[in-house]
């Protein structure tokens, strides 16, 4: 899997539409963590690299919750995202949503 700058990712991912790919990016700040009405839960981030800044939000089930784990507690510096998904057009438009980390799709590890 390539390696690739948050800019590059963009490009592949939303013009592409490839996510086979991962990035490493700081942690700027958690925006939100939330649970919807449904148990789901999400957890917005803003991060960043040497190329730009974007919004992450990682989400997960009431039956899954390994990424939005690693967000309880302290919160890390820097983290690793594995074919992350296209948001909907919907979450970009209305919640400037860049990159979606879903349950079962992407990976999410901490790397400081």
């Amino acid at each position: 899997m390539e390696k690739v700058t948050i800019d590059r990712g963009f490009d592949l991912l939303h013009e592409e539409n490839n996510n086979k790919f991962y990035f490493e990016v700081e942690v700027v700040e958690v925006q939100e963590d939330s649970v919807t009405s449904s148990g789901n839960y999400f957890v917005r981030l803003k991060i960043k690299d040497e190329t730009m800044d974007a919004i992450l939000v990682v989400w997960g089930s009431k039956n899954n919750q390994t990424n939005i784990n690693l967000f309880k507690g302290s919160i890390p510096k820097k983290i690793r995202l594995s074919t992350p998904i296209r948001p909907s057009q919907w979450a970009i438009d209305r919640y400037g949503v860049d990159f979606w980390a879903h349950e079962s799709q992407s990976k999410v590890e901490i790397i400081d």
